[in-house]
């Protein structure tokens, strides 16, 4: 309220222009702002209100969606044969942590070990390899996040899982 702009003295204008500029930070959260001009003022040299016509806007906020992905997402392993999966992030909004669960065929798979990945190289962080069930199949907890201060924005790798396949055919 009360943003305004005269000359000083003599003089008018009737080119276009800016009458102000407003600097805007959008909040973490999807949706849309209407930008209502009212109590709009127009005058003329001798400080006598003109007309005017305003004209409206609207700002509209989204999140960037996070992308959490197994890369490769698909592979072909000769039965006994040991591989790994990396389970990779795309920040859509700079993060400090990320965790996750997974599940896998047990009469196809065995988990034989969770490593932390490059996500959050340079920092110090607080890596969590979850809990194993190779009988249900099932990674459960696995998680890294920065301690202290700080984020990231860059593609990475949360975790590398090592399986090894079992000797049945399957997918």
């Amino acid at each position: 309220t009360g943003t305004g702009d005269a000359i000083a003295g003599a003089g008018s204008v009737s080119n276009y222009g800016t009458v102000a500029t407003i600097t805007f930070r959008a909040k973490i959260e999807n949706g849309i702002s209407l930008l209502n001009l009212s109590n709009v003022i127009v005058a003329d040299s001798s400080a006598n209100p003109i007309p005017a016509t305003l004209v409206n806007g609207s700002v509209e906020v989204y999140i960037p969606p996070t992308i959490v992905a197994v890369e490769p997402d698909y592979q072909e392993i000769k039965a006994g044969d040991e591989f790994t999966v990396n389970i990779t992030v795309n920040p859509g909004l700079p993060i400090a942590g990320a965790q996750f669960d997974l599940t896998f065929d047990p009469t196809l798979l065995e988990v034989v070990n969770i490593q932390e990945g490059n996500l959050f190289n340079g920092y110090t962080t607080y890596f969590i390899p979850g809990s194993i069930d190779n009988n249900a199949g099932t990674i459960t907890g696995t998680g890294d996040a920065i301690q202290g201060a700080g984020s990231v924005s860059n593609y990475g790798t949360v975790a590398t899982i090592t399986f090894r396949a079992k000797i049945e055919n399957g997918i």
